[in-house]
């Protein structure tokens, strides 16, 4: 049976819902993204939110919490640069895990265990995983050789193309790899912080990176550019027996 997962990502709320970011009014296109998968795929299994939720506003947990009433069970987050912790967790207290300083989820669903890391470093743009949250991973894995796996989290753990922005991942992403590449179990790896589509192999596994809901930004760039494609959001199938299937869909007319 196929179970479906939609991705959402670098949303970057505002608590005053007219606020742009770059020319960007992102709550507008945060509801038009949002309205999209509502009605094209209401019957999602699970919806993951990939960081980035505000903007350096954490008033804007609330607003982002009313808007996303229908998902509340079967929602999970994890949080970005721009986001603050204990802000985020006093709205969504059910994401809590590993402690208080970590924002990470472990589920089973569809035969497959989905991971959610915490890569944020408070008050740096590039993310990290500390040595507490390694052991909870690695652990994990061990313990449950068995189920294809697929891991979400902010900062992608690879080279890009992108000048700027591979100055700007994860900063032990060389380990993070070694993980994926002793643990054939892992199938997924997905990601958001770079507002872009991107994808290629890592190990056994596949990385795919997704596009923010908000500002885009220009790929193979030197320096910070942004692009004027749609944004959009992830959906993911995944498979009982391993495989998976999934794509990006743009909104258009989300201004």
């Amino acid at each position: 049976m196929t179970y479906k997962i939609i991705q959402i990502t670098d949303t970057h709320l505002f608590e005053d819902p007219t606020v742009e970011l770059l020319e960007v009014c992102t709550n507008k296109r945060f509801e038009s993204v949002l309205s999209h998968v509502n009605q094209h795929h209401a019957d999602a299994d699970l919806m993951v939110i990939s960081g980035d939720l505000v903007h350096d506003d954490g008033a804007a947990y609330q607003r982002l919490h009313g808007l996303l009433t229908d998902w509340h069970d079967r929602l999970e987050v994890i949080p970005g640069n721009h986001d603050v912790r204990e802000a985020l967790t006093g709205v969504f207290p059910c994401q809590t895990r590993l402690g208080d300083q970590h924002i990470t989820f472990d589920v089973k669903h569809g035969g497959w265990r989905i991971i959610g890391l915490d890569t944020l470093i408070a008050g740096r743009v590039e993310g990290d995983i500390d040595d507490a949250q390694w052991d909870w991973l690695e652990n994990i894995l061990v313990a449950d050789g068995d189920s294809p796996t697929a891991i979400f989290m902010h900062h992608p753990p690879v080279i890009v193309g992108s000048k700027w922005v591979d100055k700007l991942g994860l900063v032990s992403f060389e380990r993070f790899n070694v993980v994926v590449e002793e643990n054939s179990q892992i199938k997924l790896v997905i990601c958001g912080h770079i507002h872009q589509e991107y994808s290629q192999p890592l190990g056994q596994a596949m990385l795919y990176t997704t596009p923010s809901t908000s500002v885009q930004f220009l790929p193979g760039a030197t320096e910070f550019t942004t692009d004027s494609v749609d944004p959009g959001y992830r959906t993911i199938a995944i498979e009982h027996d391993a495989s998976f299937v999934t794509e990006v869909i743009r909104v258009a007319n989300a201004d």
